[in-house]
């Protein structure tokens, strides 16, 4: 079982709120979950990828078509495992 937890940007007030986070064991739940979803919507995002991160995690990132930029969604316990492609 892997965890999801959402990532939120210092500067960004969450409030009374808690990052998004749930468990899954599968990239089609992990890419099915409602937040991580919502990021496909838009029609110059390409795919996801993963880069290794600190504390024995991986940053789920978002990338857009010419890779001329990408965006962390969340961290997840092992992309590799996954089958996601490493970020570049």
């Amino acid at each position: 079982m892997q965890t999801f937890t959402q990532h939120a940007p210092v500067i960004v007030d969450l409030g009374d709120k808690s990052p998004i986070q749930f468990d899954f064991n599968t990239l089609d739940e992990l890419l099915s979950h409602e937040y991580v979803k919502r990021f496909f919507k838009e029609d110059h995002i390409w795919k996801y990828s993963c880069v290794k991160y600190v504390f024995e995690r991986d940053c789920l990132m978002i990338v857009n078509k010419d890779n001329s930029w990408w965006w962390v969604v969340g961290y997840i316990t092992d992309g590799a495992a996954l089958g996601l492609p490493a970020w570049k």
